[in-house]
């Protein structure tokens, strides 16, 4: 099991995932996505808030998703390919990716990353280039005092679009 992406639609429940990717697979007993040995997402609005908890340290992969922290801090210390994904980190939200070293958008569609309200941080350290399709753009917002933080970028190919209010 696991190494297989998991594609969430409107309205699943948890039992319907493991259902859905359990489908000849022994996955006997599991109720959550770390027992079942997920380690991709893709297609997944996944929101974390205040001490809500997932298990993400497996995921490996985050595809073509958005991800929401809101006052909450990520843990996905594994994650290194989040290709055409959304971060959104609000109310001192804390979220650091050290394995992710490119963002990629391969169809047409805006990447998105934002930071808001004071304490919140949005950290890709090892982040050294990002690909959008023409017409599109890279969105980096730091709102309100939040902060996002790319300090090995060093290469972008596509439209930047920044914006920064506040004490950032």
């Amino acid at each position: 099991a696991g190494g297989q992406p998991l594609s969430v639609q409107q309205g699943d429940s948890l039992e319907a995932l493991i259902g859905r990717y359990a489908r000849g697979r022994n996955v006997s007993g599991a109720t959550t996505l770390e027992e079942l040995g997920l380690t991709s997402l893709e297609r997944v609005d996944l929101t974390i808030q205040g001490s809500g908890q997932i298990h993400t340290a497996q995921l490996t992969a985050f595809t073509l998703a958005r991800l929401t922290l809101d006052g909450a801090t990520g843990n996905f210390p594994s994650l290194v390919d989040i290709t055409g994904s959304s971060l959104f980190a609000d109310n001192g939200a804390n979220l650091t990716l050290p394995g992710v070293t490119q963002l990629i958008r391969t169809n047409v569609a805006t990447l998105t990353l934002t930071a808001e309200e004071p304490g919140t941080v949005l950290n890709l350290p090892n982040l050294a280039s990002a690909l959008v399709q023409p017409f599109y753009q890279l969105e980096l917002f730091a709102l309100r005092g939040g902060q996002v933080l790319l300090p090995a970028l060093s290469a972008m190919q596509g439209a930047l679009d920044v914006l920064v209010d506040g004490t950032n």
